[in-house]
């Protein structure tokens, strides 16, 4: 099976899982609520396994993942744990005529970010191990992480 279709197969039954298993993204965020536009464009990011300081993330926690600065995804836990669930990175589009329209750029580094509900602390001391990808933004290919 070509790559690229194995990459479909994949996060289709990844987003399956998500819905069986009782993790849905939240509508509202506490934290990471300033989140760029929608450009059109996104990178579908697979979180494996999410901690905050070696516990698992409980209801409410959440992960935001950056470019620089600039929050391009973002996930909350409402129900369950969050493993496996699938965020969309929102990527850059540069178009022929008028305005760049913000985001990740292809070749930048995934910023990780988690916010923990109870204790109200964020982190950015987060270490990711990435299953799939190599730790940078890149379109037309998913990454798939555990941290």
């Amino acid at each position: 099976m070509h790559s690229s279709k194995k990459a479909l197969v994949l996060v289709t039954v990844l987003l399956i899982t998500t819905v069986l298993c009782g993790v849905t993204l939240a509508q509202t965020f506490e934290n990471f609520t300033n989140i760029v536009a929608s450009t059109g464009r996104s990178q579908p990011i697979i979180v494996q396994n999410f901690q905050i300081n070696g516990s698992p993330a409980g209801e409410g926690d959440e992960i935001g993942l950056f470019d620089g600065t600039l929050l391009v995804a973002r996930a909350k836990i409402v129900t369950g744990s969050i493993s496996p669930s699938v965020m969309a990175a929102i990527l850059e589009v540069i178009p022929p005529v008028g305005s760049t329209l913000p985001g990740a750029k292809p070749g930048n580094n995934i910023i990780f970010k988690a916010w923990q509900k109870s204790s109200g602390t964020e982190t950015g001391n987060v270490v990711p191990t990435f299953q799939v990808g190599n730790g940078t933004f890149g379109e037309g290919h998913f990454r798939s992480f555990r941290f």
